[in-house]
């Protein structure tokens, strides 16, 4: 420790003679570590969204979409849709419902808390289905109660009752009612007024990142009669033994029931899929973030070695008069990587500031989110790591410099 301790004025003043090279490095270092401060939360972000819980029994639902039929009548449209999927042997159950996670998005509303607000409190997800879909989908109700049949009502406007009782997701009813019961409480979008009567663990909506995060679980079930509001989407419940094959006989077997309507292939599918499906561009996101943060480092750590190996060859004399007059082989290596450090270190810093900077201007013109201490941490932690493993080894060859070599051969 003493000997490192020793090294910082010699060192400073070495990297004061080589200021350019010095300079050009502190600079890589510091724009990879703003690189990775902005990144790092987005790649954590994105792999904690793949990983959300949709809460509803993915393995064992399917979804099957048509679209077209504008003149049918929807109970005809019901009636024979799901008379259909019900004869393919293995189908436990198939019901009416206006979409499922990961699937088509179709009912974000705001809501408030009072019928005469001027804000609104939140902006939901309205699920609607009729009898059968909370039990099909696998709604695990964490309080509350079971919907009864009163409780499917027939909307008033095409989309919803005028007056509902609901289920809210967890995440939801703390937003809005932070340190209370939730059961009972109120609330409404437009002239739609609803009752809360159960809190669900989770509901998942169907576009989780559009929202952020937060309210990625922001969810409202209300149950509907569906003869007349609902048609186009059904939820099939089977073992995840024979859902795949099932998905596929329902497909042939709708568009045959219902020829007059177009199937949709993207979004019939297993909800397993839809799920896939939804998050193959995150995922190639976050490839490419993690593949442009690993090259920078790899390019940091070639210039490290590159400056490393420079400072050796142009030092070798001093070295080899270092050696003679009595440094040892650990002063030589922590003259080496403590210069390293100082240059890491700088970069960092300077990496620090100029995310922050970038991230302040960034969020004047869109939303993005705050630079966190722990990403900024990580990265010039990391930072810090790598340089000082791709110094080791020249700084190990450096002390292995034989004095009177070095000498004679200057």
């Amino acid at each position: 420790m003493r000997s490192w301790i020793l090294q910082i004025r010699p060192t400073l003043k070495s990297l004061r003679k080589q200021r350019f090279p010095t300079t050009l490095i502190i600079l890589q270092i510091a724009l990879t570590c703003a690189v990775l401060c902005n990144a790092i939360p987005l790649i954590a972000n994105h792999l904690a969204m793949m990983k959300l819980p949709s809460g509803v029994d993915e393995s064992q639902l399917a979804v099957m979409v048509l679209h077209g039929c504008t003149r049918c009548r929807v109970a005809d449209v019901n009636a024979r849709a799901v008379d259909s999927l019900k004869k393919i042997e293995g189908v436990q159950s198939v019901t009416v419902v206006s979409t499922v996670p990961f699937g088509l998005r179709r009912g974000d509303m705001g809501i408030k808390l009072s019928l005469d607000a001027r804000e609104y409190a939140a902006t939901p997800h309205f699920y609607t289905g009729g009898p059968g879909s909370p039990a099909a989908m696998g709604l695990h109700l964490s309080a509350g109660r079971q919907f009864t049949p009163d409780d499917y009502r027939t909307p008033t406007d095409g989309l919803l009752p005028k007056y509902s009782d609901v289920w809210t997701t967890q995440s939801l009813a703390q937003s809005l009612w932070p340190m209370e019961n939730p059961l009972g409480k109120e609330f409404w979008s437009g002239r739609h007024q609803f009752r809360v009567v159960g809190i669900v663990s989770h509901l998942s909506r169907p576009d989780p990142i559009a929202r952020g995060p937060q309210a990625a679980d922001w969810s409202v079930f209300v149950p509907i009669a569906p003869e007349t509001a609902l048609a186009g989407t059904y939820l099939i419940r089977a073992s995840k033994k024979n859902l795949m094959i099932i998905t596929q006989r329902a497909r042939s077997v709708l568009t045959a029931a219902i020829p007059e309507a177009v199937l949709d292939l993207q979004q019939s599918r297993t909800v397993k899929d839809l799920r896939r499906q939804y998050f193959t561009q995150t995922q190639a996101m976050s490839a490419m973030l993690i593949s442009v943060g690993f090259a920078m480092l790899v390019v940091n750590a070639i210039g490290i070695i590159g400056m490393a190996n420079q400072r050796l060859n142009e030092r070798r004399r001093q070295i080899g008069i270092r050696r003679s007059l009595g440094a040892t082989r650990q002063d030589i290596q922590a003259m080496f990587q403590l210069e390293n450090i100082f240059i890491a270190v700088s970069g960092a810093i300077t990496g620090i500031m100029l995310a922050y900077l970038t991230k302040r201007l960034l969020m004047r013109t869109m939303e993005t989110g705050h630079l966190t201490l722990k990403a900024s941490l990580a990265a010039a932690g990391l930072l810090i790591l790598i340089t000082q493993i791709a110094a080791f080894f020249p700084a190990l060859k450096a002390s292995r410099i034989d004095p009177a070599t070095a000498i004679r051969r200057l």
